[in-house]
């Protein structure tokens, strides 16, 4: 694998006016580059999308989520390509990117404070305690998963 040159390695910049232009479009070459390389696009079909959100919805915390979106926004809400614009913003909710984002966010309330998920984890009986460990643990993994394909 090709190691992705560090746009602030490039060196000192040199000291005529014609040699630090060039200095700077080097250095902006290169960073342009490392952008590039370190930026990976979700190139995902309809197909794989569909199996992703399937997966999503076998883990319970995430389908009642997702059900809660879809009540207020919408039966196909999570339908591939669908989009919402908000104000001058486009957010498109059927992709692969809004999925992990919902299931990121369900993951951090259990960790954040005054959130039911995170008194459940917190002062709840053992039994609870331990679905809510079990729940995070699915998330996690679901996440891993998925994101490694980006």
């Amino acid at each position: 694998m090709q190691r992705i040159p560090n746009p602030l390695d490039v060196g000192s910049s040199p000291a005529s006016p014609a040699k630090k232009i060039k200095w700077n479009f080097l250095k902006l070459q290169a960073y342009k580059r490392y952008e590039r390389k370190s930026k990976k696009e979700i190139n995902m079909d309809k197909n794989t999308y569909n199996q992703m959100r399937t997966e999503m919805w076998k883990i319970e915390e995430l389908e009642y989520a997702c059900n809660c979106l879809m009540e207020s926004n919408g039966e196909d809400y999570y339908d591939y390509g669908q989009s919402e614009t908000y104000g001058d913003t486009k957010y498109v909710s059927g992709s692969p990117e809004s999925l992990i984002d919902d299931a990121e966010y369900v993951l951090a309330t259990f960790y954040e404070p005054d959130h039911v998920r995170n008194e459940s984890l917190k002062y709840g009986g053992d039994v609870e305690k331990k679905e809510c460990q079990k729940e995070i643990r699915k998330i996690k993994r679901w996440i891993k998963k998925w994101k490694s394909i980006k």
